[in-house]
């Protein structure tokens, strides 16, 4: 959404982070994995997620997650692989970020549990796959 992305853009700009932050818009598959790969920790500041399927891709990719506890967030994520604080509390979670950035065995054990947690998560086919057969036998039930 252009107005969204163009307040996003002047946020950034206006805190002084232009260098640290880096909007990367529609990516292609490859591009995102590459990003994924790249990447230390996943960082969800949402007060509120219904599901949250990036948290699932962050965590089959093995990164371990700042969150907040809002929303499914609480139970989509484990809590060994993700530091969650309470919606709203911008020093609560610059106090995670923080300890995730700054303690590389803390990152590391993190990452590790991100990774197990992951692997028993369904991929977005197998999401898909759900859905149609739930879609399915709802239309036979008539």
């Amino acid at each position: 959404e252009g107005g969204y992305a163009q307040q996003v853009r002047e946020a950034i700009m206006g805190s002084g982070l232009r260098r640290q932050i880096e909007l990367a818009g529609e990516v292609s598959a490859d591009d995102l994995d590459r990003h994924y790969s790249g990447t230390d920790v996943f960082v969800m500041p949402s007060r509120y997620e219904g599901y949250g399927m990036v948290l699932t891709e962050a965590l089959a990719h093995g990164l371990p997650i700042v969150c907040t506890n809002a929303g499914a967030m609480a139970e989509t994520v484990s809590d060994m692989a993700a530091l969650k604080v309470p919606a709203g509390d911008p020093t609560a979670f610059a106090q995670a970020l923080d300890q995730l950035l700054c303690d590389p065995i803390e990152r590391s054990k993190r990452a590790d549990a991100a990774w197990a947690a992951g692997q028993a998560l369904p991929t977005w086919e197998g999401c898909a796959g759900i859905v149609a057969a739930v879609v399915k036998s709802l239309g036979g039930a008539k």
